[in-house]
């Protein structure tokens, strides 16, 4: 009964503007699809988005209490959209950290190379150079899972 459209296509050109104005010269942000299914089962095709919404987006338990009728499609979409933004700022949140990290560890590894490039002429301080060499290799093999077995088998062979 609902038949999406595939996503996507060029939304800049002439014959998309001159199809997507609303009657009252605005544009229609409103699916055809969803138009054509709102049409067909009797409701809004703000209803049918935001069912859309809950199918695509809700937790299974707020999709089956939709379909008991135990809650309504609008307090669905809104706890879903809830839920979403509060994923989306979870997560910027944590990109956020993890960038601000990034920087000290790539500022942390320019003063040690600074500081190996300083002392590099104390022999006593090879094997605190070998570790700092180890860990860099393990950093970037963690970083790139493909490469971890041909790189383990490399790392003792570097130091001998």
């Amino acid at each position: 009964m609902d038949k999406r459209r595939s996503r996507g296509g060029d939304h800049k050109s002439a014959e998309y503007q001159a199809k997507s104005k609303a009657p009252d010269g605005g544009i229609d942000s409103r699916s055809a699809s969803a138009k054509a299914t709102a049409q067909t089962i009797g409701i809004s095709p703000r209803k049918v988005e935001r069912a859309r919404t809950v199918l695509d987006n809700a937790d299974p338990e707020t999709r089956e209490a939709v379909r008991e009728g135990k809650k309504s499609i609008n307090r669905a979409y809104q706890e879903t959209q809830a839920k979403r933004k509060e994923t989306a700022q979870v997560i910027k949140n944590e990109s956020a950290e993890l960038n601000h990290r990034q920087r000290i560890l790539s500022q942390a590894w320019a003063e040690l190379d600074a500081w190996r490039r300083k002392y590099q002429m104390l022999p006593e301080l090879y094997p605190l150079f070998k570790a700092l060499d180890l860990f860099r290799i393990k950093l970037a093999i963690a970083s790139h899972p493909d490469n971890r077995e041909a790189s383990e088998k490399l790392i003792p062979t570097i130091y001998q």
